[in-house]
């Protein structure tokens, strides 16, 4: 029994010091250099995303294959892979920026909004 616990104990710390590796070396560190050096970095990188692009398009395009015969047999649509779809909270603040900076007038704003209370209600039941 003891043999057991040792090994979920260590198993444990062993993810833990994994996942904390991980999030520092794959996430953090990354990023703050990227945030500090973005030329610099996207230069050196070009080549080598370009070789990987090349490298795994055949396993990238088996995946999206795959993925959207999956979704067409539920029944669901697929989305092209480059469309953004905004959040209901995007929607709000993009309404909200677009009056404050001129874009949309305050009667166009009130009709956006009535109408999005009226799909969310509607929506809703």
């Amino acid at each position: 029994m003891a043999e057991v616990a040792a090994l979920s104990v260590s198993a444990t710390i062993v993810l833990l010091i994994l996942t904390v590796g991980q999030v520092l070396l794959g996430e953090l560190v990354p990023k703050n250099i990227g945030i500090q050096y973005p030329e610099r970095l996207a230069i050196m990188t070009a080549l080598p995303m370009r070789w990987s692009i090349m490298l795994f398009r055949p396993l990238i395009w088996f995946f999206n294959g795959s993925g959207q015969l999956i979704m067409r047999l539920f029944g669901q649509q697929v989305i092209a892979e480059h469309a953004h779809i905004h959040s209901p909270d995007e929607i709000v603040m993009l309404v909200e920026e677009s009056t404050a900076g001129g874009l949309i007038q305050k009667e166009e704003r009130r009709l956006l909004k009535t109408h999005w209370n009226f799909e969310k209600e509607w929506c809703g039941k």
